[in-house]
C-alpha cells in the first residue's frame, strides 16, 4: 500500500524538528525567515499522517486558496497540487488500466455526454475558443475528482474527505468574524459589505452554501450512535454556522436548507419533524404579530426579493429563444445577452445586467437549469435535469442496501442526500457550486460528496 511506502524513517522526523527549530532560530535576526516556518511544520505531518494528510491538504488548498492568491502563484499551486496527485494514483495504480476503480455507469454516460455536447456547442457557436477553453476546464475538473475519487478505500477515507469540507468551513467562519471584528459587529454595515479572503472577495451566496452544506451532514451525522459523546459539540456547530447564515444574510440558502433538513428530520424522527414545522409556523406567527417584523422585513430585503434577477432572467430567456436547440456555447450566455437586450441602454434593467456583466463569466440567468439551457441548448436543459436524477438514484440504492440505519455509513449517505436536496432546489435560484465548467472552489465540494455516493454504490450496489 501507498501508505506504507512513504517516509517512516524516525531520523527523518528528527531532522524535521531540529529544521522547525532552526526555523525559529534564525527568525529571531531576520523577520522574513518566519515565513519558512509552516515548511518544516508540513514535513511532520507529512511524515505523521503520510497520504491522508496529503490528500487533506490537496483539498483545502484547492478551496482556499486557488482563487484568493495571485494568478501566477494560483498556476503553480494547482500544477503541483496535480502533479503530486498524478504520481500518487500512478504508484497506487500504475499503468493497469483494469486497475483503476471503476465509477457507476450512469455517471459515466452523464459525463461523457456533457463532454460532447460542449464540444458541439462550441463549434457551432460564435465563441469557439470561449467554448473550447471551458471544455478543457471541464476535462481537467473531472480529472481531479476521479483522482481523488480513485483514493477512496473505506469510510476513513470518506471521513477525511468529509473532515476537509468541515475544516474549510471553520476556515470562512474565521474570516467573517475577522470582519465583523472589524466592522465592530456593525450588521447595518456588514449587509453591503464584501467578505474578502487574501486579494479576493468571498461571495455571501458561496459561504451560505458552503455552510449549508456541512450543516446538513453535521445534522444527519448527530443521529448516529457513534456520535452520541459528541452531540452538544455537534449541535453548538449547528447553531453557530446557522447563525453565520442570518448574519450574511444568505436567503436563498437558508430556503433551501429548510427542505434538506426536513428531509433529514422526516427520515429520522417523524415526530420531531412535524415538530418542527409546528414550531416554525408558531414562531412565524409571533415574530409577524411583533414589532421585531419590520426589522427582520428589512434586513431579510422582503421588498427586493429578486433582487435584479427578474432582468436577469428575462434577458436570458431572449438568448435561449435565439439559440434553443444547440445554446450560444459554454461560457457564451454572457456575449449574447446584448445581442437582443429586451431592456432600453441606460436603463435600471440593463445597468443590473451590466453589473452581472462586469462581475462574472457564467451563470447570468442565476438559475443552474437556465444558465445549462443558454450555453448548451435543449441538451444543456436535459444534463441539468438528469444529473439530480441520477444523484437522488444513487443515493435511494445505497440507502436502500443500508436500511438497517445504525450504520454511519447510512448516516453519512443520509446526509449527502439531504445536501443534493438542497443543492439542486438552489439550483433554481443560484448558478454556481454544482457544476460550473470546472470552477474548483465552486463545485469540489458537491463533487466530493458525489464521488462518496459512487463509492458506496460501487461497493454495495454495483458489486
Amino acid at each position: 500500500m501507498l501508505s506504507n511506502g512513504l517516509i517512516h524513517l524516525r531520523d527523518k522526523k528528527q531532522l524535521a524538528v531540529i529544521a522547525f527549530f532552526t526555523v525559529i532560530t534564525l527568525s529571531i535576526f531576520n523577520d522574513s525567515i518566519i515565513f519558512l516556518l509552516p515548511i518544516p511544520i508540513l514535513v511532520l505531518l507529512v511524515l505523521r499522517y503520510q497520504l491522508n494528510f496529503i490528500l487533506f491538504g490537496i483539498i483545502v488548498s484547492f478551496l482556499t486558496l486557488t482563487n484568493k492568491i495571485d494568478t501566477n502563484l494560483r498556476l503553480v499551486l494547482q500544477i503541483v497540487n496535480y502533479t503530486i496527485l498524478a504520481l500518487l494514483f500512478l504508484y497506487q495504480y500504475g499503468l493497469k488500466f483494469k486497475k483503476y476503480p471503476k465509477i457507476p455507469s450512469s455517471v459515466s454516460f452523464f459525463i461523457l455526454s456533457l463532454f460532447l455536447l460542449m464540444l458541439i456547442s462550441s463549434l457551432t457557436s460564435n465563441y469557439t475558443v470561449i467554448g473550447l477553453t471551458q471544455l478543457i476546464r471541464q476535462i481537467i475538473f473531472f480529472v481531479l475528482v476521479y483522482g481523488l475519487y480513485s483514493f477512496i478505500k473505506s469510510t476513513k477515507e470518506v471521513k477525511l474527505y468529509i473532515y476537509s469540507i468541515i475544516m474549510i468551513s471553520f476556515i470562512y467562519f474565521f474570516v467573517l468574524l475577522y470582519q465583523l471584528i472589524q466592522i465592530n459587529f456593525d450588521l447595518t454595515v456588514f449587509y453591503g459589505y464584501q467578505v474578502q479572503m487574501g486579494q479576493e472577495y468571498l461571495h455571501k451566496n458561496y459561504i451560505g452554501a458552503f455552510f449549508s452544506i456541512i450543516i446538513l451532514l453535521l445534522l444527519s451525522i448527530s443521529f448516529s450512535k457513534q456520535y452520541r459523546s459528541k452531540r452538544l459539540l455537534i449541535y453548538f456547530i449547528l447553531f453557530i454556522l446557522f447563525s453565520c447564515l442570518i448574519i450574511i444574510n444568505a436567503r436563498a440558502s437558508i430556503l433551501c436548507l429548510s427542505f434538506g433538513v426536513l428531509f433529514i428530520l422526516f427520515n429520522q424522527n417523524k415526530k420531531l419533524f412535524w415538530r418542527s414545522i409546528l414550531a416554525f409556523i408558531l414562531l412565524s406567527f409571533l415574530l409577524y404579530i411583533s414589532p421585531l417584523w419590520e426589522v427582520i422585513e428589512v434586513y431579510s430585503r422582503v421588498d427586493n426579493i429578486g433582487t435584479g434577477r427578474e432582468y436577469l432572467i428575462q434577458a436570458a430567456l431572449e438568448v435561449i429563444k435565439n439559440n434553443l436547440f444547440l445554446g450560444a456555447g459554454p461560457g457564451g450566455t454572457k456575449y449574447e445577452m446584448y445581442i437582443n437586450l429586451p431592456f432600453i441602454l441606460g436603463s435600471i434593467e440593463e445597468l443590473t445586467i451590466l453589473r452581472n456583466f462586469n462581475a462574472g463569466n457564467l451563470g447570468q440567468a442565476h438559475s443552474f437549469y437556465l444558465f445549462y439551457f443558454g450555453d448548451l441548448g435543449i441538451g444543456g436543459l436535459v444534463l441539468a435535469i438528469a444529473l439530480p436524477i441520477i444523484f437522488f438514484r444513487l443515493c435511494y440504492f445505497v440507502l436502500k442496501h443500508l436500511n438497517d440505519g445504525g450504520s454511519e455509513e447510512y448516516y453519512i449517505v443520509l446526509g449527502i442526500t439531504g445536501v443534493g436536496i438542497f443543492m439542486f432546489i438552489r439550483g433554481l435560484f443560484e448558478p454556481h457550486n454544482i457544476l460550473s465548467y470546472g470552477g474548483i472552489s465552486f463545485d469540489l465540494p458537491f463533487w466530493l460528496l458525489i464521488s462518496i455516493i459512487g463509492f458506496y454504490y460501487m461497493k454495495y450496489v454495483d458489486a
